[in-house]
């Protein structure tokens, strides 16, 4: 994990980045580098097993709103209000409407879209993405 917070797919089909701007917040991503982390294992039978995972390390733009907005949604999820679409929606606009009202609506209305708005991101948030992972025998070098 690279931030501390890996990459996801949440419950509401939505990219989990805790806190970015957008539907999927994907939007607001980019990605500044690819490592590769390698672990020897042992096999059920003993065997040395090299495990050889590669991770692309990103960062999402967001603002204070977008945290607000996620925050909203996390603990309505925290609270399983969220459980049917009825709540889904009314919560919906509730966690919208948090925002409309406390934000510059020339803002918030570009958050939506996964775009920065006219002030800008205020901050880049750390995650991690798992692209692949392979095994081969022996242990790693």
């Amino acid at each position: 994990m690279i931030g501390g917070q890996i990459v996801t797919d949440d419950p509401r089909g939505n990219w989990c980045e805790y806190g970015a701007c957008g539907q999927s917040g994907k939007a607001t991503c980019r990605t500044l580098d690819t490592r590769e982390v390698k672990r020897t294992v042992k096999s059920c039978s003993g065997e040395n097993r090299c495990v050889s995972c590669t991770y692309r390390k990103v960062e999402c733009g967001t603002t204070q709103g977008c945290i607000t907005h996620d925050a909203c949604y996390d603990e309505r999820l925290q609270k399983n209000e969220l459980d049917s679409q009825d709540l889904f929606w009314a919560f919906r606009a509730y966690c919208d409407s948090v925002v409309a009202v406390s934000y510059a609506s020339e803002d918030w209305s570009e958050w939506m879209q996964g775009r920065p708005g006219p002030s800008g991101y205020t901050s880049w948030l750390p995650y991690s993405e798992l692209v692949a992972c392979t095994e081969g025998p022996g242990a790693c070098e």
